[in-house]
């Protein structure tokens, strides 16, 4: 369906354009965003988000308590995922005694129009290493904490695009791109949308 431009609606974009030099030196992502029709996000920003997104907690088959706290960050330009550690802490509740571990994971990037959020997509455990951990309870959370793991990540929002932002970019006839990952962070350029193939 066309889109109808009211008044207002071009008071928004002319505003937009008239904001566009005054504001191109400003590294704030939705002023990117309107300036450079492209959302960056640095290191440093990404793992302030997944930061708030812990600790998180689960209880295992009644008798652990598991606990993912402490995300450590680190960039995957060559496959364009996106690397964490995490501390993983194992509570037996009979005893209530904790056993630490460590989980290595990676994760794609996704946007959802729906709420006009970055998410994190195909969480993957690579790596689970347990200390002073009984060899039962081992056996019960290298079952179960990779898929605890997973569950609990994929799909959590990491950014989201204000609406009047979004907006504006939908007034522009932009759509997200494909993201990029680089070893300072990740970006999303927004893009006409393409040319339909020409019928036969």
């Amino acid at each position: 369906m066309p889109i109808v431009l009211t008044r207002r609606h071009w008071g928004q974009l002319v505003m937009a354009g008239l904001a566009l030099p005054s504001l191109s030196a400003c590294s704030n992502p939705a002023v990117q965003l309107l300036t450079q029709r492209r959302l960056s996000l640095s290191r440093e920003q990404l793992q302030a988000a997944l930061a708030k997104r812990f600790p998180m907690e689960q209880r295992v088959a009644d008798v652990l308590d598991v606990r993912l706290s402490a995300p450590k960050l680190s960039l995957l330009p060559a496959t364009g995922r996106v690397a964490t550690e995490l501390q993983l802490d194992i509570t037996e509740r009979l005893l209530q005694s904790t056993h630490p571990a460590s989980l290595a994971l990676d994760f794609g990037l996704r946007f959802e129009p729906a709420d006009r959020s970055v998410r994190m997509h195909s969480v993957r455990v690579q790596r689970l290493v347990f200390t002073r951990l009984a060899p039962s309870y081992q056996t019960l959370m290298n079952r179960y904490a990779p898929r605890l793991a997973e569950w609990a990540l994929d799909g959590q929002a990491l950014h989201q695009i204000s609406e009047s932002d979004w907006n504006t970019l939908q007034l522009l006839g932009l759509q997200p791109g494909e993201f990029k990952v680089t070893a300072q962070g990740l970006s999303l350029d927004f893009r006409p949308p393409a040319p339909a193939a020409p019928k036969r």
